[in-house]
């Protein structure tokens, strides 16, 4: 029995040793697989945060650069504005001059107009006058103070018809 109780120590110490050793090398690999784990997780985080760090710069970089692009478009519309308003501005005053010049032109033409006019009245109102003056002498065959008198009211009339004209 001794023998038994031998077998059974040397059964439950190989037992032992064996669970140690099973333990010992399999906590070993897990220890290993974490640690490589924990040094991977490590990496990437230190990877991420270079890669945030440059993300962030280039964020800042892009910022600048988009406030630069809005200051200069900012700038570009404002010098379009003015340039506009200076063409507007200059198109109104070169229209209004061109307004002025055709209104002077007009009044010239009618001023003209009006002379020759009142020219052709004046001469045609004279003939007018003649003629009537004629025919009164022919029809009437009057006496000398007669005629006189006809031919004072013409020249009247004809006074009077300068004066209008000279008005």
């Amino acid at each position: 029995m001794w023998i038994l109780q031998d077998i059974h120590t040397y059964l439950v110490i190989s037992f032992v040793v064996m669970c140690a050793w099973l333990f010992k090398a399999l906590y070993k690999k897990c220890r290993d697989g974490l640690e490589k784990g924990i040094n991977d997780i490590k990496n990437s985080i230190e990877e991420l945060e270079e890669r945030k760090l440059t993300t962030e710069r280039h964020l800042e970089n892009l910022r600048r650069e988009m406030e630069e692009v809005t200051q200069s478009i900012e700038k570009a519309v404002q010098e379009a504005e003015d340039e506009a308003k200076r063409i507007t501005e200059q198109s109104a005053i070169l229209i209004s001059n061109a307004i002025e010049q055709k209104q002077d032109e007009y009044k010239r033409e009618i001023e003209k107009i009006r002379t020759g006019l009142y020219s052709e009245l004046q001469r045609r109102v004279s003939e007018l006058i003649i003629k009537e003056i004629g025919h009164k002498l022919q029809d009437a065959k009057i006496d000398r103070n007669f005629q006189n008198i006809g031919i004072d009211n013409a020249i009247t009339k004809l006074e009077i018809l300068s004066e209008r004209h000279g008005k």
